[in-house]
């Protein structure tokens, strides 16, 4: 009889070890408890920053991307105060790859047509002559087209400082070069998917193949790029971004050569007047 009691109270016992685990521990107030031991998840996506890393740790915080690029930026852009800056951006035709970027900054100046021709054509050598693409008195830049026939070229001058921003030659039989800005900074320093603060509000565009306004859809590709850059961050952190201009430079005339052509992102900043 002895012997019958122990035989029962193991068997209680084994059959109290295979029961499953209490689930309390799982519920959480998101949803009901999951049955594989991991906690629910809400329906719906995510931020970036909630999701774990691989190695198990918190994503970083997105708008920590950049953050020294467009601090230095942001101080070379805001060092003087009352000024504008124009970030001028190069990008492959084909490929939108980051070539290179300069900065041209000024104090803010009344511009008429006739000064933003004489600054053109005394820093890239265009400008004096040729077709004025953009509109009477530009909020964002005059631009200069001078149609190549054996040799041509093209300007641009902002309209807040009176600087020229961009020039180059477009010749045929061969290759125009940039002859303003004279140097260029490593695409490098403007970092890479950094956040677009408040964007570019407005933007347009000149195809510098025959001289006629750029298609709004090559405007926002181009610019889409320079928004994941440090530019507008940089520019939004101390004070504005006012707009951009987009150039199509084709370098040479006759058949298109995307191989040695451009895309040329003028963003217009800086301080409010």
């Amino acid at each position: 009889m002895r012997t019958l009691i122990v035989l029962s109270l193991l068997l209680v016992a084994a059959c109290d070890e295979t029961k499953p685990a209490t689930l309390d521990s799982a519920v959480t107030p998101d949803g009901p408890a999951r049955t594989d031991g991991q906690q629910t998840v809400p329906d719906g996506p995510l931020a970036d920053s909630a999701l774990p890393a691989p190695d198990g740790k918190p994503s970083p915080d997105l708008g920590a991307a950049c953050a020294a690029e467009i601090a230095a930026l942001q101080g070379e852009i805001y060092k003087t105060p009352g000024q504008s800056c124009t970030a001028v951006v190069r990008l492959d035709h084909d490929s939108l790859a980051l070539l290179g970027f300069e900065l041209v900054c000024g104090k803010y100046a009344g511009v008429s047509e006739a000064q933003a021709r004489a600054a053109a054509f005394a820093d890239s050598g265009y400008g004096q002559a040729g077709k004025m693409l953009n509109a009477q008195s530009p909020e964002d830049a005059f631009v200069f087209y001078e149609s190549p026939g054996d040799f041509g070229g093209c300007a641009a001058v902002s309209a807040r400082t009176g600087l020229t921003v961009f020039g180059g030659s477009i010749i045929w039989m061969g290759t125009g070069q940039i002859t303003h800005p004279k140097s260029w900074r490593a695409a490098s320093l403007l970092g890479a998917g950094c956040p677009a603060a408040g964007g570019v509000p407005k933007s347009q565009g000149y195809d510098l193949v025959n001289g006629t306004a750029l298609a709004q859809t090559d405007v926002d590709k181009a610019v889409a790029v320079v928004l994941k850059t440090a530019i507008p961050g940089a520019m939004w952190k101390g004070g504005y971004v006012f707009d951009a201009v987009v150039l199509r430079y084709p370098r040479s005339v006759g058949a298109f050569d995307p191989t040695t052509a451009e895309w040329i992102v003028l963003v217009n900043g800086g301080w409010l007047e």
